[in-house]
């Protein structure tokens, strides 16, 4: 009896313990439990979106709405003199037309989810390759050739491209993986033109690389080179822009 209540006494201490420790499991596994994220300081209410979108409504899509407008009507009296008249037979009769097609003002453009968070993971990618930091993203608005060449043309888009920053300053840049051993940043103005400042140089070698990467005008090579070729750009584009919905 003595030996059955010894072992009987270690099984339950034995079950308590090991009851423990799956409590304890069990606390640090909440414990290791992420804090909610907090929506950032810049999300705004429902009701302002629309205030916000509205007054582009208002504001912008009118003024796009008619130039656009205006060239497509000025291009149909280009292709058919005569919105005016035909002569036939002698007498004057108005040509029947169809009117210009009405150009349709984006109101937002979209990337598919996917997108965006490759989009991300490659430019940090590029980032840490060249041993720089991210410090925006920045949202340009853009707008398509007036060619044929583009699915949407004249239509209103948004670039995204991500800026470093730099003796107080932000910076647009590229990366230049011609030596993929070392590949570095080449600073850009606001404007996506090559800047005078870059990354680890001293004024007077600010100045050489700025010559280095400026298109070359030389009469002996008729071919211009701009620095772009050469480099792997981190901007992005080729959204796709939508016009409002008619059934709204």
């Amino acid at each position: 009896m003595r030996n059955y209540g010894k072992t009987a006494v270690r099984s339950i201490l034995t079950a308590l313990l090991l009851f423990g420790l799956a409590s304890c499991e069990h606390k640090k596994d909440d414990d290791k439990m992420e804090t909610p994220i907090g929506p950032p300081e810049q999300i705004v209410t429902v009701k302002q979106a629309k205030a916000y979108y509205d007054n582009y409504s208002e504001r912008r899509v009118p003024l796009i709405q008619r130039y656009e407008d205006s060239i497509n009507r000025r291009r149909m009296g280009d292709t058919i003199p005569g919105i005016q008249q035909q002569e036939k037979g002698g007498e004057k009769s108005a040509a029947k037309v169809e009117g210009p097609a009405k150009f349709d003002v984006a109101r937002y453009v979209y990337y598919d989810y996917k997108t965006i968070k490759k989009y991300i993971e490659f430019i940090d990618q590029q980032a840490a390759a060249a041993k720089v930091d991210i410090s925006t993203l920045r949202f340009y608005f853009s707008n398509y050739p007036d060619s044929t060449q583009y699915e949407h043309p004249r239509q209103n888009s948004i670039m995204i491209s991500p800026a470093l920053h730099k003796d107080k300053r932000e910076y647009l840049f590229y990366i230049d993986d011609s030596d993929p051993k070392n590949p570095h940043p080449v600073l850009l103005t606001d404007s996506f033109k090559p800047s005078k400042v870059q990354i680890g140089t001293t004024s007077r070698e600010e100045e050489k690389a700025y010559a280095s990467i400026m298109p070359s005008f030389s009469t002996t090579n008729a071919t211009v080179v701009y620095p772009y070729n050469g480099g792997q750009s981190l901007t992005m584009n080729k959204g796709t822009g939508v016009p409002p919905p008619d059934h709204e």
